[in-house]
């Protein structure tokens, strides 16, 4: 992350992966954009961010532990919960269904250019709609 805020999105331990700090959680804050560069088909990780705000129950905790080494070679223990996708369960992300509930909310924005596209997507109406998508139907964002 490079610019105004780049201190804001970086540099902090956090609990999980998607834990209030994360940079989604500051893209949200912050009223930040997802940009997705030469594909409208990849690029869903906030989806992710949002399941675990909506604690979906084909997902689980677990935790991972390492050496975490900055960029000053300073070294420390550090450790993680990652939310996982349980096995034998349905929950592979459905990038076509999480690309309709984003155009249903007028987020997806997306233009042609050099033979390719560009898509610019607003986090804060992501989470929005993906949470309210998601109360409605605890499978909305996975394949069926």
């Amino acid at each position: 992350m490079k610019g105004y805020r780049q201190n804001d999105f970086t540099s902090k331990l956090l609990k999980t992966c998607f834990s209030s700090g994360c940079v989604y959680d500051k893209l949200v804050e912050f009223q930040g954009k997802i940009i997705l560069f030469g594909t409208d088909k990849l690029g869903y990780t906030f989806s992710h961010f949002c399941e675990e705000k909506a604690k979906v129950n084909y997902r689980f905790f677990k935790e991972f532990q390492g050496i975490i080494t900055d960029e000053n070679s300073q070294s420390k223990k550090a450790k993680i919960q990652c939310y996982l996708r349980k096995e034998n369960t349905k929950s592979d992300l459905d990038v076509e269904k999480q690309i309709a509930i984003l155009k249903q909310d007028n987020n997806f924005n997306r233009i042609e250019f050099a033979n390719s596209c560009i898509v610019c997507i607003d986090a804060r109406k992501y989470l929005k709609a993906n949470l309210k998508a998601l109360k409605k139907d605890k499978f909305a964002l996975v394949k069926d």
